[in-house]
């Protein structure tokens, strides 16, 4: 709860909370996009690709988009995940009844979370089951087919 002196009221609190709740659904929101312009720009170069019937045909120029879109994707989710700690952060303060009103419309991370960024980043490309899945069948599947 909110300590009584604190110069936040709950209706602040709740504002917070979802400001940072609505924030994190537009990231998961950005993530399934990547996903979607990634399958039509792939079928777009893929049919462009095949009606000219190049002689050579690239992997490499069917390949880059898919990387590109992993990458940014991965950007979200590491994102979201971020916004998450934030609002666990600020859940466990008032859970502890500390005056949490310096806390209030600020996203930078303490010390000890700070340094889980990079484990993020990290997470979000290499062990999400969101994206790492997807964009590698995706890649097996384009290099098999071109």
């Amino acid at each position: 709860m909110i300590p009584s002196d604190s110069p936040m009221s709950s209706d602040d609190s709740r504002q917070y909370l979802r400001m940072l709740q609505d924030i994190i659904n537009r990231m998961a929101s950005n993530s399934s996009n990547c996903k979607t312009w990634m399958i039509t720009i792939v079928a777009a170069l893929l049919s462009i690709q095949k009606s000219i019937q190049a002689v050579n045909p690239s992997v490499w120029t069917i390949i880059f988009p898919v990387v590109i879109f992993y990458l940014l994707d991965g950007y979200y989710l590491a994102q979201e995940k971020k916004l998450r700690s934030i609002e666990s952060e600020y859940v466990r303060a008032i859970h502890s009844e500390n005056d949490c009103s310096s806390m209030i419309y600020s996203f930078k991370l303490t010390s000890d979370t700070r340094e889980k960024v990079s484990l993020l980043y990290l997470k979000a490309y290499l062990c999400s089951v969101s994206t790492l899945p997807f964009y590698l069948i995706t890649c097996v599947l384009l290099s098999l087919f071109i």
